[in-house]
């Protein structure tokens, strides 16, 4: 791993550690207080400070990158294209600084002692027991968190997630996959090294049962309006069979990769996670996982495969399709370049507000068999990324 990769991906573990470092000391009537002044109108102190926290570490380790959120984000004004301009690589930082925030207010919001600290909630095993009782388990996977991927020149180089519920770091990027376990009360910022010598490792496993059933088993999002009718547009089954087959309608966004990984632990296994026409803060984050996971028996092979669907006639929510085209999509072939594509930063600064950017985008172990059949009976194209260092 190149030296400018470990130092921005210090920097990506120093802003979500930031964020949960702010949450973990503060009283919980402060964080679910409502903000009428910042971001959008459901904004709480909660959302608002993890997102300050972000940006103020970025300004520390970097002021010209670029940082794409949730809340409060400003186009993208771009050097140059992708590439490496006489400046230094374009570097962007997407982050969503608190996934699952409506899960997180109404968990927070039954504490009948709102002065206590989100420390002491967090701290108790009983308090993990009741997430998953009104929002699904386990905790790991489906946790409140914050999240921060790094792209340079469009290329994912790490992603950091902490876990506000289990109080875990979650890193990704070439020199490995782990899941670090951060100390309650203590303001701890472990650094890559650390957190790659003490972590779990996290695999990626393949799929074992060949039922066509199971390989349709899956995970998405469709708790708001237009999603539902985003995913039937798909083609990928009929809406019978997606409710058979779906598992959860109501998960997170950074983590619902883990659904493929060994740290989930029901009996039936997913077959595959869809981000069904979601914003870029919900999906992005999953690409390191995609580029740097691979088979636990041959390190050459990766463990995940990555598919984009579009539609010729797509939903629109707010103005933005949630199923664009290749010639639309954040997505870019790399010219010259054998089916390898970019995160394209020129796509990126075509929207006011790039936080915005949504996408339809299939993941599933490799193996899925069942997935690549849909994949290629509707010409859906699979994104490979160039295996960085």
């Amino acid at each position: 791993m190149q030296g400018l990769h470990i130092d921005y991906t210090n920097a990506t573990i120093r802003m979500v550690t930031a964020a949960n470092n702010y949450l973990l000391q503060t009283p919980i009537q402060d964080v679910l207080r409502e903000v009428k002044t910042y971001g959008k109108v459901d904004t709480i102190d909660g959302d608002a400070r993890t997102e300050i926290s972000i940006r103020e570490e970025k300004e520390r380790f970097d002021p010209n990158a670029h940082l794409v959120t949730e809340e409060r984000c400003a186009r993208i004004m771009l050097r140059s294209s992708v590439g490496t301009s006489s400046f230094g690589p374009q570097v962007i930082f997407v982050a969503d600084p608190t996934d699952r925030s409506s899960p997180l207010k109404k968990y927070l919001s039954a504490v009948s002692n709102q002065k206590r600290t989100v420390a002491d909630v967090v701290a108790k095993p009983k308090m993990r027991a009741l997430w998953e009782k009104d929002f699904g388990g386990p905790a790991v996977v489906t946790g409140a968190c914050s999240a921060v991927t790094c792209l340079m020149n469009g290329q994912p180089i790490c992603t950091a997630i902490v876990n506000y519920i289990t109080q875990q770091l979650f890193v990704a990027c070439a020199a490995g996959i782990r899941l670090f376990d951060l100390k309650v009360g203590v303001q701890e910022t472990p650094t890559l090294d650390r957190v790659l010598r003490e972590g779990k490792k996290v695999e990626f496993p393949e799929i074992v049962n060949r039922d066509v059933g199971q390989m349709r088993h899956f995970v998405t999002f469709l708790g708001k309006e237009g999603y539902r009718e985003n995913f039937l547009q798909s083609g990928l089954m009929d809406e019978d069979e997606m409710v058979k087959r779906l598992y959860y309608d109501l998960p997170g966004g950074p983590l619902r990769v883990l659904y493929l990984s060994d740290l989930f632990t029901d009996a039936q296994p997913i077959g595959f996670i869809l981000a069904n026409g979601e914003k870029i803060g919900e999906w992005i984050h999953w690409l390191s996982c995609v580029l740097f996971a691979v088979l636990e028996h041959d390190q050459s092979e990766p463990a995940l495969k990555l598919f984009e669907i579009f539609q010729e006639r797509p939903q629109m929510k707010q103005t933005v399709s949630m199923a664009p085209s290749s010639a639309y999509s954040p997505l870019s072939l790399i010219p010259g370049c054998d089916n390898q594509y970019l995160v394209d930063p020129v796509r990126l600064s075509c929207h006011e507000n790039p936080s915005r950017v949504r996408a339809t985008l299939l993941v599933a172990p490799r193996r899925n068999q069942e997935v690549r059949r849909l994949m290629e009976q509707h010409g859906f194209r699979r994104i490979r990324f160039p295996k960085g260092e």
